[in-house]
């Protein structure tokens, strides 16, 4: 029944044919039993009153044919039903069809049109200011060349502004001599009295614009100057500057990772995929290590679930990987770039589903590690961990299962969530809407420390304590850590697809 209801979803021909052999089935009924309604009913509804005399002048023998006549009624009445009960199936899916393909346009014209703002908002952060003081020159002015009006508005010391944004590079301009100015449009003639007040006016405003002219000047030299350091503080701040570049250059990144359908799903394809891609950074500090991990479990049937999965996967690479191979790389855009790329691999797995008419989703957990810091998201109930040595192992992530959402109100125990009827819920994924709410972290690394990102497959099999076992044991070889962990959840049961990447952070 299942494959019918997906072929009926997956193709149209499917669809058509069903349209047709419905018809010709309602057809023949009308047919060969005489209209709507049937002949046969009109002759029970006939007989049935007349049935006592029957029985009473010919006796039970006018019981057999009666029952053959009942019968047949009743099964004309079911075969009625179901091709109208079809026929409602029918429609009611090419409504809910219509429906959403009208809020799928309209979930992908909102999700565009939140990529335009996106992308101007990142265009204004990027354009140059203005010179602060070319631009209030500008004002005072004005197009006309007239005197600046005194306005009420209260506006920050030059000092306060230079002093919030030190980057700007001040540009002094002369205010021109109120002769040289063209003269204003005037709207009435005006009395020589008022010529004069206005000459008064106009000659304190130039002295006044002269006192602030020079109060500026004076704040932009004392602004611009800058003591010159001793040469002990030189040497000090050099052997600073080559102790960092030496801890980043000693920073490594040692990566395993792996992948099995697992025991109850053996001979099946492996829904989850992963991704792990590691290098290292030029910058002005030197060699910065720089990787990009992933791990996303596939839902929807075996073959959807893989595709699912491999298209978030391969987008966030697509959205990530070129940004960060361009030389000078800023690590305040890692945050930003990691939930960009999630983002486009929600909206990938959602057109995928539009297109091919079925529902598939995938849960993902991706880390993007710059320097000494990791910016992780995740959605859905793939989790990553932080192991680190004296403090133990420690759960990143938050899942976003219904287990999780009771175990966070109190209603059951963090040890339920193993054996609840409803661990396997889950209330995020990407594909579902065309833009998904997204959970993000920042973790600080440090020497000996281990990431581990998983499926579900691998801590519902393998609890929190056995995990930190095998992590604790085998540290820093990365590669070691996840064959164990895939090999203990074979061995408890498999029941899942199981994937795991582990980082292991070095310092020598």
């Amino acid at each position: 029944m299942e494959i019918l209801q997906d072929a009926y979803r997956n193709s149209k021909w499917v669809r058509r044919g069903a349209w047709v052999g419905l018809l010709i089935c309602a057809f023949t009924l009308l047919l060969f039993t005489g209209g709507f309604p049937p002949w046969a009913w009109h002759l029970l509804f006939a007989v049935i009153p007349t049935l006592p005399m029957l029985i009473a002048t010919r006796g039970l023998g006018v019981l057999l044919p009666f029952i053959g006549l009942l019968s047949l009624s009743f099964a004309l009445l079911l075969f009625w039903v179901g091709i109208v009960t079809a026929g409602l199936k029918m429609f009611q899916y090419w409504w809910q069809e219509q429906r959403e393909h009208t809020q799928f346009a309209q979930d992908i014209e909102d999700a565009e049109e939140l990529a335009e703002q996106m992308l101007t908002q990142e265009q204004r952060h990027r354009q140059p200011m203005q010179p602060l003081y070319e631009t209030e020159q500008m004002r005072m002015v004005g197009a006309v060349g007239r005197p600046p009006v005194a306005t009420a508005t209260p506006t920050r010391s030059f000092a306060a502004q230079t002093a919030a944004r030190p980057h700007l590079r001040v540009v002094p301009q002369p205010i021109p001599e109120r002769d040289t100015m063209p003269a204003a449009y005037p709207l009435y003639a005006p009395s020589e009295t008022e010529e004069q007040d206005e000459e008064f006016m106009a000659g304190d405003e130039i002295a006044e614009q002269g006192q602030e002219e020079i109060a500026f000047r004076e704040e932009i030299e004392m602004h611009n100057t800058i003591p010159v350091p001793s040469p002990a503080q030189l040497q000090a701040k050099q052997r600073s500057l080559q102790q960092e570049q030496c801890e980043h250059e000693n920073f490594r990144l040692v990566v395993g990772a792996g992948s099995d359908a697992g025991v109850v799903r053996s001979g099946t394809p492996n829904e989850d995929s992963l991704l792990t891609l590691q290098g290292m950074h030029l910058t002005s500090q030197g060699l910065l290590p720089l990787g990009l991990f992933v791990v996303a479990d596939g839902m929807g049937g075996h073959a959807h679930g893989r595709e699912a999965s491999r298209t978030a996967v391969q987008t966030i690479s697509d959205v990530v990987a070129p940004v960060l191979l361009r030389p000078n790389a800023e690590a305040e855009l890692c945050a930003e770039l990691l939930k960009d790329g999630a983002q486009r691999a929600n909206l990938a797995v959602y057109q995928r589903n539009h297109q091919q008419t079925h529902m598939m989703g995938t849960t993902l957990t991706a880390a993007l590690v710059f320097d000494t810091t990791a910016y992780v998201v995740n959605v859905g109930d793939s989790r990553t961990y932080l192991y680190r040595p004296g403090k133990g192992l420690k759960q990143i992530t938050r899942d976003h299962s219904v287990v999780a959402r009771l175990v966070e109100r109190g209603v059951i125990t963090p040890n339920d969530i193993y054996s609840h009827p409803k661990r396997n819920e889950i209330y995020r994924c990407l594909g579902e809407h065309a833009a998904v709410e997204l959970d993000t972290f920042q973790v600080t690394l440090q020497p000996e420390d281990v990431l581990l990102l998983c499926s579900d497959g691998l801590w519902e099999m393998v609890h929190d304590n056995i995990i930190e076992k095998i992590v604790r044991s085998s540290s820093p070889h990365a590669s070691q850590i996840s064959s164990m962990l895939i090999q203990a959840a074979l061995n408890n049961g498999g029941a899942d697809n199981v994937s795991v990447v582990v980082v292991c952070v070095t310092g020598d």
